[in-house]
């Protein structure tokens, strides 16, 4: 009796927990963009996310999460982080504890994405017009509290570089879901694609960081016009003159078109090239297992031979994601990032249905390489915004080309499928 009683609890656990899956992904993608204070939507990924996952697991791990080689990869990445920083750096032990913790998480990070963008992947007109949605709403929110110094947003939109990169990968993959999800245009997908990209255009130049801004225009102006395809190419080509056109207008009118290009020249490469050319001229004692993630920058090569004796600004960490990831985990660290992005592009290249559907998906991978190009400096961190400009694009990527691929058919997969 016990048995057959416990059956139906279980049942409709699972039933109310697949249910409300898509609205608890919506739900912290919001909190994202319009959060009460910076730490809510991590609070909301803890709180609501992983736990839904943690009971949608319990019934079960799908053979296509088992088998998955990018869930493989990423976790075989993380556990060499993690261990690697015991055995490397001056560290204490709290701090390799701390990297421990955050490789653990990034593995439950990047599993909960894995789960919850499979939900994206079979409904792209309706996700894409969710994520649209998301970034003009974060870009207005913002706009309505400037006052007049660099713009910053609410959730994790409240650093100016951060926050517009976010904002830039959201635009990017709602227009992507979208482009794919519409079988003819509309005016009303026409005008929420442009508000988008001029909210998020107004966003990125009012929060004056120069790497953000030469990545949405080479996105506006080249990856997402290529993005429509031969058929429809007029039509990117004409989002691209009007959020063009309309941009020059905006930044005339607030700043001086003069006077706001002057003083992006002005500010000089912000140091990127001195904290570059510390990490190269002076690397970790290993060169294939870096100092460890755990060590503090002043304690570093660069900062003891380089920055200190001459006088120099000792940064926080690498501003760029490959000569970060040589740093603290060395060749063996780059060696990693290398071959998920080489797995992507690969992934791209072969599966892709259709030009445009390829030139789609590499634009966003080519969007993430330029977003962390002078900005962050490791992939292995707690719930930080470089997952939702970083790791969720790239999942959502790899999830679209093997959505009907052949890990997909299993018995067990079809199962889920029909579970979730």
């Amino acid at each position: 009796m016990t048995d057959m009683a416990a059956a139906p609890a279980e049942s409709s656990v699972l039933r109310r927990t697949r249910r409300s899956m898509p609205a608890l992904f919506l739900l912290w993608l919001v909190t994202t963009v319009v959060g009460p204070w910076d730490d809510a939507y991590r609070l909301v990924f803890h709180a609501l996310l992983i736990p839904a996952t943690l009971v949608l697991l319990y019934y079960g791990i799908p053979d296509s999460m088992k088998r998955d080689p990018l869930l493989r990869l990423t976790g075989a990445f993380f556990a060499y982080v993690a261990v690697s920083s015991f055995v490397v750096g001056p560290n204490p032990i709290s701090s390799d504890l701390k990297i421990l913790r955050w490789a653990l998480e990034a593995f439950v990070c990047a599993a909960v994405l894995w789960l919850f963008l499979s939900c994206a992947v079979r409904a792209p007109l309706r996700w894409g017009r969710f994520m649209l949605g998301v970034a003009l709403l974060g870009a207005v929110a913002a706009l309505t509290m400037w006052s007049r110094g660099r713009l910053e947003g609410l959730g994790a939109l409240q650093h100016p570089i951060q926050g517009s990169s976010i904002l830039l990968a959201y635009l990017a993959v709602g227009n992507f879901l979208l482009i794919q999800g519409l079988s003819r245009w509309r005016w009303q997908e026409f005008g929420l694609v442009f508000l988008a990209c001029l909210g998020v255009a107004c966003f990125i130049f009012f929060g004056k960081s120069r790497g953000p801004i030469l990545a949405f225009a080479v996105y506006v102006a080249v990856l997402l016009p290529l993005s429509f395809g031969r058929i429809n190419l007029r039509m990117g080509a004409s989002i691209f003159l009007l959020v063009f056109a309309a941009s020059l207008a905006i930044i005339e009118w607030q700043f001086g078109l003069s006077a706001f290009v002057d003083g992006l020249i002005d500010r000089g490469d912000s140091k990127r090239l001195t904290i570059w050319t510390g990490y190269l001229l002076y690397p970790p004692d290993s060169l294939l297992l870096g100092h460890g993630g755990g060590v503090a920058v002043e304690n570093t090569n660069p900062a003891n031979q380089f920055w200190e004796p001459n006088n120099l600004y000792v940064p926080a960490h690498a501003h760029n994601l490959w000569i970060g990831t040589y740093a603290e985990n060395g060749l063996i660290g780059v060696g990693f990032l290398a071959a998920i992005f080489g797995m992507l592009i690969r992934t791209c290249w072969v599966h892709s249905r259709t030009r445009a559907e390829r030139r789609g998906l590499l634009g966003l991978l080519a969007l993430v390489l330029m977003l962390t190009l002078t900005d962050e400096h490791t992939l292995v961190l707690s719930l930080k915004p470089i997952w939702l400009f970083a790791w969720l694009p790239m999942i959502l990527v790899w999830l679209w080309l093997r959505r009907d691929g052949e890990d997909q058919s299993s018995d067990q997969s079809t199962l889920w499928r029909e579970r979730v």
